[in-house]
């Protein structure tokens, strides 16, 4: 008898986390596509402006080598 209430616990637990850390994952990888998304955006908008720049004769500063 106790042996089935336990195997009964168990389950009801391992269902619960199981739901737990697929809502968690579920909403882990919402905000994942929404930071993939703002990189697009700020990459696009980073190139346009590394255009702009070129264009007005302007170029990025090479790093200084410290040897």
């Amino acid at each position: 008898m106790q042996l089935k209430q336990n195997e009964a616990q168990n389950i009801e637990k391992w269902t619960l986390e199981k739901l737990l850390t697929e809502q968690a994952i579920q909403e882990l990888s919402s905000s994942n596509d929404k930071l993939k998304t703002e990189c697009e955006r700020a990459y696009r908008e980073l190139t346009l402006w590394k255009n702009l720049a070129q264009n007005a004769g302007l170029e990025l500063p090479q790093p200084k080598n410290e040897s």
